[in-house]
């Protein structure tokens, strides 16, 4: 299994919270894989951490109410996640992955496991980039307005400091930065 640099690194280190971090963060992730990862890189955990006598898991301190099996819904399921969260039981971990297949078994559209298509890379890309919220780097143009916005809006944050407006005078600023760079794009597309 192939596991993140981080989550060795924070093996290593014994740094407890942030390897439960992670092993929650990979619960999440699994609701959508065929095959879930959480107990292999809980193993994992356990087995490393072991070696240097530390512990993963916390003693259940009771706090949390276990839904009954009826009851298992994606709410439930959340809600749990969080309870692992603040005290990463044994009792709750085991729970959590009991819910998850139970929720996948039933059918839960949140917890199914997401089709891959055989096209090309070049398909998948266009996929990826057209749907809503998909993450692409910023064009040379989009850089430059960033800049352009950020600088303005710390400059404008000064001004609005200064006249006890800052939340006005961030936005002015903003605003200001990102038409100064516009008139800026447009002056030089009209000189070409």
């Amino acid at each position: 299994m192939k596991t993140s640099e981080q989550f060795r690194e924070a093996i290593a280190a014994a740094d407890i919270t942030l390897v439960q971090s992670v092993i929650i963060g990979q619960m999440d992730s699994d609701r959508f894989l065929e095959e879930p990862l959480t107990r292999q890189l809980c193993g994992l955990a356990e087995a490393e951490l072991g070696k240097q006598s530390t512990h993963l898991f916390e003693q259940e301190d009771g706090e949390a109410a276990f839904p009954a099996r009826a009851e298992w819904t994606r709410d439930a399921w959340t809600m749990m996640k969080v309870e692992l969260g603040d005290n990463f039981s044994r009792k709750k971990f085991d729970l959590l992955i009991e819910m998850q297949a139970h929720l996948r078994e039933s059918g839960h559209p949140k917890f199914q496991p997401r089709k891959r298509d055989s096209g090309s890379v070049a398909e998948s890309r266009k996929r990826s980039s057209a749907g809503t919220g998909a993450l692409r780097r910023p064009t040379a143009a989009g850089r430059t307005r960033l800049i352009g916005g950020g600088a303005g809006a710390a400059l404008g944050l000064g001004v609005g400091l200064l006249v006890r407006r800052p939340v006005v005078g961030l936005l002015l600023g903003a605003l200001a930065g990102l038409c100064a760079v516009t008139y800026s794009e447009r002056r030089r597309g009209r000189k070409k």
